[in-house]
């Protein structure tokens, strides 16, 4: 099931062009095994749990959070752009 999306740019859309129909496609681009990414969403939803939290694992719980989402290679960037570009072809297709 898809999530939905709220207050994001493409409310927008549907309200300033009624008469076209919108679709939105969401990528996601693995970076790391599906467990470490869970073990990164636990650590980072347990900093936020509680606001202001003081502990000595914050940046680390920070570093970890970001590289279960991006890698900062450029053969990593390179991939995504790639693949980012030839889904928005294909989807531009799909509709002429």
């Amino acid at each position: 099931m898809a999530t939905a999306l709220t207050g994001s740019i493409a409310d927008a859309f549907p309200k300033s062009t009624p008469d076209l129909q919108v679709v939105y496609l969401a990528l996601e681009f693995g970076t790391l095994p599906p467990m470490e990414v869970l073990n990164a969403l636990r650590a980072d939803h347990w900093l936020h749990a509680v606001p202001g939290r003081a502990t000595h694992l914050r940046d680390g719980i920070k570093r970890q959070i970001r590289e279960a989402f991006y890698l900062d290679t450029p053969w990593w960037k390179a991939a995504v752009y790639a693949r980012a570009m030839d889904f928005a072809m294909r989807a531009a297709r799909a509709f002429h």
